[in-house]
């Protein structure tokens, strides 16, 4: 068996994956009826989460959602893509959009594996949903604290108390901070630099 150099210690990356791990397994996801392991269904589970008075609440303006391509900020997304990935992970786009019927979406890419795990499609829509925050707080860590905050929000809205117990548990384990630090995106201002 290998051993860890001495005093290396995991990034925060692989804590945050550690911890979501651990309170997978510790507080399994209900059964999602959408979830069937098709696209079509982790698409429609993802609408009823973007379409939700919970997510226009929650989630912070940005220019990616629902805009013309004029780099406005609207409001939260209205949705989010999900399409196919033959690689070996999910991933979120968090600085490109996506061209959906003359609109920019953000997009996530699922394995066939993951359109059925919940706790991962949350993971993607928490990249999609901090990004606005995390440029309010010059932050460019994308697995950081304000990450962190937002899939907390996501699994207490949709997994249930008990799986965000779960997740602060393990969160406080690992040494993760989670805690929300400001206001996200004042409505009106222009995004970054270099972004479409």
């Amino acid at each position: 068996m290998d051993t860890p150099t001495p005093g290396w210690a995991p990034g925060p990356v692989l804590r945050v994956y550690a911890a979501e791990n651990a309170a997978a397994i510790g507080c399994p996801a209900p059964t999602i009826p959408e979830l069937d392991g098709t696209l079509e269904g982790a698409q429609h589970w993802i609408d009823k989460i973007t379409r939700s008075a919970w997510w226009r609440r929650t989630a912070a303006p940005s220019w990616r959602g629902d805009n013309t391509g004029h780099h406005r900020i609207t409001g939260p997304p209205r949705r989010i893509i999900c399409c196919h990935t033959t690689g070996r992970c999910s991933y979120a786009y968090t600085s490109h959009v996506h061209l959906h019927r003359g609109r920019w979406y953000p997009l996530i890419a699922l394995t066939a594996v993951h359109r059925t795990a919940p706790w991962i499609i949350l993971h993607e829509i928490a990249h999609i949903m901090a990004v606005p925050v995390a440029e309010a707080n010059s932050s460019k860590a994308h697995h950081g604290r304000d990450f962190a905050h937002c899939l907390h929000a996501l699994v207490h809205r949709w997994l249930g108390p008990d799986a965000a117990r779960a997740l602060r548990t393990e969160y406080r384990a690992h040494g993760i901070k989670y805690r929300a630090r400001r206001a996200a995106c004042q409505a009106g201002q222009s995004p970054p630099e270099g972004h479409p």
